[in-house]
């Protein structure tokens, strides 16, 4: 359950937005800063091949919460709610990137 943001890269930062035991898939939060300077929040899966785990690219929010509505319903949910909170505080928008 370690739910705490790391930087895995020079300005790239991730954290575990779904991860268990009894479950080979798993999804983190990726955050990192775009060409025009704004910090935007997408998703990877995690892929554990022997020793070596790395993450997918990034993937947009839409496609990754109908990726993990398939494994854990309720933690999509809530994954949901808390984006939505994000932008009802004012704290981000949410919008396309290219």
């Amino acid at each position: 359950d370690n739910e705490e943001l790391v930087e895995i890269s020079d300005g790239i930062w991730a954290m575990p937005a779904y991860m268990k035991d009894d479950d080979d898939f798993s999804m983190f939060f990726i955050i990192t800063e775009i060409d025009d300077g704004h910090t935007v929040l997408a998703f990877s899966t995690g892929e554990k091949k022997g020793e070596q785990f790395s993450l997918s690219n990034p993937i947009i929010t839409g496609e990754a919460l109908n990726m993990l509505v398939k494994h854990d319903k309720d933690r999509a949910a809530s994954i949901l709610h808390f984006l939505d909170q994000i932008s009802k505080a004012d704290e981000g928008n949410w919008r396309m990137v290219e």
